[in-house]
């Protein structure tokens, strides 16, 4: 009985651990990008989500009412608190408030809003929140209304929310990269 004979080798090479490091890595370097995309796909399916829900609240106040919201003054609405005791719109034609009023409240014929509803104040709301959602690109719900009655609405700012022409009622995102959607 030899007890200097030295045991078979047991476990793996250097060569053999670098060679499945290597193949790891390139693995990873082809999956991880795939992940950043899947983050920006959902972020772009979230805007067009969006954009699709409030074009509709769009499209319908404009079929109740014959103009874009926002175009008309929210506000004026005296009978309001007459006929409901709610709180009439204080928004001013073609002001981001009288859309957000007109979007989020009830309305009459003439586009005054009143947070109640009963009397003339039969249309709407037409979004469920009293806020105007947030652009998931830029976390911003701030909304720049303009009245060039222009399909260009091209925005020159990646930090707002939405660009919002109350001649035309088109609605896009206020960032530079996605102002086409």
């Amino acid at each position: 009985m030899n007890r200097c004979a030295m045991a078979p080798a047991r476990g793996f090479t250097l060569i053999e651990l670098l060679v499945v490091v290597v193949i790891m890595a390139a693995l990873a370097a082809v999956v991880i990008p795939l992940f950043g995309n899947a983050r920006d796909d959902a972020t772009l399916a979230a805007l067009d989500a969006t954009l699709a829900r409030l074009r509709g609240a769009i499209e319908r106040y404009q079929h109740d009412h014959g103009a874009w919201p926002g175009r008309r003054p929210s506000g004026g609405g005296a009978n309001c608190a007459a006929q409901t005791g709610g709180v009439p719109g204080s928004g001013s034609a073609n002001s981001a408030t009288a859309l957000l009023e007109q979007l989020t409240r009830y309305t009459n014929d003439a586009g005054h809003a009143c947070s109640k509803r009963g009397g003339a104040f039969v249309h709407g709301p037409y979004l469920r929140t009293q806020t105007l959602p947030r652009n998931p690109l830029t976390q911003s719900a701030a909304v720049d209304i303009v009245t060039e009655g222009s399909l260009n609405l091209a925005s020159t700012r990646t930090d707002g929310g939405w660009k919002y022409d109350a001649v035309s009622g088109r609605l896009v995102a206020d960032h530079e990269d996605y102002d086409t959607r």
